[in-house]
């Protein structure tokens, strides 16, 4: 499945769809660490596993919003990694 899709609606706009998936382990200290496969050097560390989430999130949509504003292609790599938690905490 890509993970972005995009849909010229009736009225003519543009709607454009991505979607992260955001893996979770956790180290031996407690925290969490967040990561989207799909985008290289998107992960994160969190006291939690929302908070980890949420800052993975965030900054793989900024990743995802440099790519457009640099003319490139956002990255729809398939995650080829197993998941070992679901997409959200």
């Amino acid at each position: 499945m890509d993970r972005y899709s995009h849909q010229i609606e009736d009225d003519g706009s543009l709607t454009v769809r991505y979607g992260f998936t955001v893996r979770f382990d956790r180290e031996t200290d407690g925290r969490w660490i967040a990561y989207v496969a799909q985008l290289p050097g998107v992960q994160v560390y969190g006291m939690d596993k929302v908070t980890a989430w949420r800052a993975a999130l965030v900054l793989a949509l900024r990743v995802t919003a440099d790519q457009i504003a640099h003319g490139e292609e956002p990255n729809r790599e398939e995650d080829a990694t197993d998941s070992k938690e679901e997409d959200s905490p």
